[in-house]
């Protein structure tokens, strides 16, 4: 019987998993020399599709790190020296909102028709998280700030149902 698989993929235990092996003059941006995970499927057909498009958005992300580095094509056909001249500024990265941000945008779409406890549970609840780990941006919570908010939840002697 042979073994149906998907592009940039391997069966492990039934499940298939998307590998891709970093080019090497990229391998400076990465902790490993592959990027896998899970697919988290068992299906060929779903697997398939999954593993092309994670293939199709490494190829941009890497394309786009590889023009971050290179020169303007032609450049030195530009007409002008002020053309030529490239701004070469890093580009801001948006990071989303931080928490208390969040907290004011979900109690503005989520409150309409609410009891005041409702802001004022979510009010705490992010009060306590700020106090304990920062008003961060959403993206750079990580586990271990979870873990430590728990941590900080019980030493105030709340149980778990509370928590």
């Amino acid at each position: 019987m042979t073994d149906i698989s998907a592009p940039f993929s391997y069966r492990k235990l039934g499940y298939f998993y998307f590998n891709r092996r970093i080019p090497s003059d990229l391998r400076h941006h990465y902790d490993s020399e592959k990027v896998t995970y899970s697919l988290k499927t068992k299906s060929v057909r779903v697997a398939t599709n999954r593993a092309l498009i994670a293939a199709a958005q490494l190829d941009a992300y890497w394309f786009k790190l590889r023009m971050q580095n290179a020169d303007v094509p032609k450049q030195h056909l530009a007409a002008s020296d002020s053309a030529r001249r490239i701004d070469r500024q890093p580009q801001k990265v948006d990071l989303g909102p931080k928490m208390s941000d969040a907290l004011k945008i979900y109690i503005r779409l989520k409150g309409n028709n609410r009891p005041k406890t409702f802001a004022s549970s979510a009010e705490r609840a992010i009060k306590y998280l700020i106090k304990a780990r920062g008003d961060k941006h959403l993206v750079d919570y990580i586990k271990s700030d979870a873990t430590a908010f728990r941590d900080t939840l019980i030493d105030r002697g709340m149980n778990g149902n509370s928590i």
